[in-house]
């Protein structure tokens, strides 16, 4: 028999685009292996930051997203999902190391500039190079699915990841960080292996101050177009930001009583496994009823869940619950906002959603650290809860009462 010596075809460009799918499971399962994820606020406690200081630092990381979402989200559109990845993975490499190496508020203050900007350079860029990718192949309407898969292994992770590095914060806090610079560049090397898909009609010539403005303006008019977008986008993040402040300061909460690092990571990463099975019936639950009635349910329970969290021991029951939910109602809102918006701004819009949330923690962030400094984390936990059912249930009437008068769903 001959063996064939003639070279491999090269692949299509259709294969290569499909490729991109199982490329951004293996990168999501690198990038969100955070093993700092549940300690990182106890790590900087044993640095010597005040909770005021550690919640000026997320502040810091907020206000440098707030400035920087909108020009990566541009740089995204116009110059490559692809380049935006692996510059954000980049950031992050720099990020972790000053972040282990520095002993002052200066020096980890900068790393949670770059932080930020690894954060801002995926935020725009990640779901737009998955969407358009399926959309290109004419599968745009499997999106929901292999969100709820991503979401899925996000949250898996999650768990692995909190429950390694609660345990290996027990033996050595900088641990932690040394293993996670690794795990960084793991994740920049992945970064470098997607393919970009054509986004046809997009500007790439010319002043490039001029073609970022006009990227701006284009998809801040989308926005303004469509009140659908624009109400999808604020829930979204109402909803995103009482939960990660929830989450943040609860890792403080439980060690003020008396957990360590590692039954920390317990609770959280059980929280982590229900946001991830409930992650993976996304699809389902987006078929059991018009978007609007499937949000405002998801929404009133999610305010519930802040209330429950101040339940004593069972409170760990509300917040993995609350984790559960708010995976379920991030998919369902993400999928809509992908299917109203086009191509051509898709990053700089999801930027400009991101933009929203950093504004809002600049917010509420501090003021919650500063209410734990001076009455308790119990205090400001209460101050959440509050501010979650004021927000959500006034957002949610609203948007129903508009829409049962414009009889749209």
């Amino acid at each position: 028999m001959t063996q064939d010596t003639s070279p491999a075809k090269p692949q299509s460009l259709r294969e290569k685009l499909r490729r991109n799918i199982p490329l951004n499971y293996l990168f999501t399962f690198l990038m969100e292996f955070g093993l700092a994820r549940g300690i990182w606020m106890l790590y900087l406690a044993a640095k010597g930051l005040s909770l005021f200081q550690i919640g000026l630092m997320e502040t810091v990381f907020h206000v440098t997203s707030f400035l920087m979402e909108v020009p990566t989200g541009v740089v995204a559109d116009l110059y490559g999902r692809k380049v935006s990845r692996a510059l954000g993975r980049a950031a992050d490499v720099v990020s972790t190391a000053l972040i282990l190496l520095s002993h002052n508020f200066t020096g980890i203050a900068i790393g949670f500039i770059f932080s930020a900007l690894s954060y801002n350079l995926e935020s725009g860029a990640g779901e737009a190079l998955v969407f358009d990718s399926m959309k290109q192949l004419g599968e745009e309407d499997r999106f929901i699915g292999v969100r709820g898969r991503t979401e899925m292994i996000y949250q898996g992770v999650s768990v692995i990841s909190l429950l390694i590095g609660g345990y290996i914060a027990t033996l050595n806090f900088d641990r932690v960080y040394q293993a996670s610079l690794v795990i960084s560049l793991l994740a920049l090397a992945s970064a470098l292996t997607f393919t970009e898909p054509t986004i046809v009609g997009q500007e790439h010539s010319g002043n490039v101050f001029k073609l970022m403005w006009k990227q701006f303006t284009d998809s801040l008019s989308v926005i303004r177009g469509s009140r659908k977008v624009m109400a999808l986008i604020v829930l979204s993040e109402l909803v995103g930001v009482f939960s990660t402040t929830l989450f943040f300061y609860i890792q403080n909460y439980y060690k003020s009583q008396g957990l360590n690092e590692f039954q920390i990571g317990v609770i959280l990463a059980v929280g982590g496994v229900l946001a991830a099975l409930s992650a993976s019936q996304a699809s389902r639950v987006k078929r059991l009823g018009k978007l609007r009635m499937l949000i405002t349910a998801l929404s009133l329970a999610m305010v519930v869940c802040f209330w429950g969290v101040l339940a004593g021991r069972s409170g760990a029951i509300f917040f993995a619950l609350l984790g559960a939910l708010y995976s379920i109602i991030w998919i369902l809102i993400g999928d809509a906002i992908h299917q109203l918006i086009p191509s051509e701004q898709r990053a700089t819009i999801i930027s400009m959603q991101s933009m929203l949330f950093s504004l809002l923690m600049i917010l509420l962030f501090p003021a919650v650290g500063k209410l734990g400094d001076l009455y308790g984390l119990r205090q400001a936990f209460v101050f959440v809860a509050l501010s979650a059912t004021l927000a959500l249930g006034g957002f949610i009437t609203a948007i129903n009462i508009v829409s049962r008068r414009s009889n749209t769903a």
